[in-house]
């Protein structure tokens, strides 16, 4: 279907047509109804089709509302340099879109997006927040945005009570640009089912600031990620934020609160690093297991956590190599606790502040945990199972440490080195 003509025949005048080859721009406002409730989605396609058969290379939108019933795919064929300007037009998604706006094989281009209401994330599938399955997403999540094969691109994006995931990039397919090179602006997300899901290769580039509040936090697989500023207050017993199987992601300032189970999840990384993460939680009774940041099978993380209310542990460590973290915390009943379920952990280095919380390093079955430092000022630390070289270096504790260990035919060789200064003002001896 030549979607150029059909724009020319029956939407856009003559007068039109010589003005948008001159300003190389077209105006969507020329084909769709904007009504708020026809659905504009071949109205759009036509506009695209006709930006494209004249050589412009901008779309600008009108301030009018604008349903979509089913996808819009704009394919730009390796196009460098295209804009998409509908900052001010409301787009309304149907529920069941799967993928509203999908942007693919480009480079150098640049959109501005605002959605309103729609949307859907299900959860008859548990998985559906880390999946993403074949060219057209996830049954039961909708996208408002799907991104493909573009190599640079700018994006801004405000969403408001739009229920499914807003951001969705993808690796590309073959004989497309390698997806890489986002340089995201300010993302405004109000009441939204997920903020971004990336699933990429390389050298994605620069994700923006985030104002957000969802239901289902964010996640990245991808690598060469960087994440400024991310302030979200979630709701409801679902989802945290979770980076998997990525190299190389650097968070700036992370707010996150205060119904997520796990906050933020880190799995399977290496060379993952935060400014500072400010984590807040909700009673026990509401969330028994809820935790702040959780590292598993990573090397090579480290940053800065400050929490507060009441979070059953800040910090969950389990069979991950060179980990650094400072922090501080109120009101938390557990500070921190490392633990090894298949691999030992190795040189772990933690020092926090939390009077309130108990550190608790512990060991399962074969495994240990070696080479572990504790420092900061903690209600009481509880040292269980095969450790090698535990130590406690200029550590406080307002109660007793508890340190129960196997004996050392089992353990080759434990050291418990302790410098800690109890409330009655004594050192600990060393064991």
């Amino acid at each position: 279907m030549d979607y150029g003509k059909i724009a020319l025949a029956l939407a856009a005048p003559q007068a039109s047509a010589r003005k948008a080859r001159e300003l190389g721009s077209v105006y969507v406002g020329w084909f769709i109804k904007g009504d708020g409730t026809s659905d504009d989605a071949n109205n759009l396609r036509a506009a695209f089709a006709f930006a494209l058969s004249i050589g412009a290379r901008k779309l600008t939108f009108p301030d009018l509302p604008m349903r979509l019933a089913s996808t819009v795919e704009f394919n730009f064929g390796g196009l460098s340099g295209f804009t998409i300007d509908a900052s001010n037009c409301r787009i309304m998604l149907d529920v069941g879109i799967t993928q509203g706006i999908r942007l693919v094989n480009g480079r150098n281009i640049k959109a501005e997006f605002q959605f309103e209401g729609g949307g859907q994330f299900t959860k008859t599938n548990p998985d559906n927040f880390y999946n993403f399955a074949g060219e057209n997403g996830v049954t039961g999540v909708d996208a408002a945005v799907h991104i493909r094969g573009i190599s640079s691109m700018e994006l801004d994006v405000r969403a408001n009570n739009f229920a499914g995931r807003v951001i969705e990039i993808k690796t590309a397919n073959a004989g497309e640009p390698k997806t890489e090179l986002m340089n995201f602006g300010k993302l405004f997300l109000n009441n939204v089912g997920q903020s971004f899901f990336v699933k990429a290769g390389s050298g994605l580039g620069n994700l923006g600031e985030m104002f957000v509040i969802e239901r289902n936090g964010f996640y990245i697989r991808a690598d060469d990620v960087s994440l400024p500023y991310y302030e979200n207050y979630m709701y409801a017993d679902l989802n945290g934020c979770r980076i998997d199987t990525s190299t190389s992601v650097h968070l700036g300032t992370i707010l996150i609160g205060d119904r997520g189970v796990d906050m933020i999840r880190i799995h399977n990384c290496k060379r993952v690093t935060w400014d500072e993460i400010f984590v807040r939680g909700r009673a026990l009774k509401d969330i028994p297991n809820q935790k702040g940041v959780v590292v598993t099978n990573s090397r090579y993380v480290s940053g800065r956590i400050t929490s507060m209310d009441l979070l059953s542990s800040v910090l969950y460590i389990v069979d991950s190599k060179d980990v650094v973290i400072t922090g501080s915390d109120e009101n938390s009943s557990a500070a921190f606790k490392v633990e090894n379920t298949s691999a030992d952990n190795d040189d772990i280095s933690i020092d926090f502040h939390c009077e309130t919380g108990a550190g608790t390093i512990n060991s399962v079955g074969t495994f240990k945990n070696n080479n572990l430092k504790v420092g900061g000022k903690l209600l009481r630390l509880l040292i269980q199972g095969k450790n090698n070289s535990v130590f406690m270096n200029r550590l406080k504790t307002i109660q007793d440490t508890n340190m129960t260990s196997a004996s050392d035919s089992q353990n080759n060789v434990t050291a418990f080195v302790c410098n800690t200064t109890f409330s009655d003002g004594q050192p600990n001896k060393v064991i």
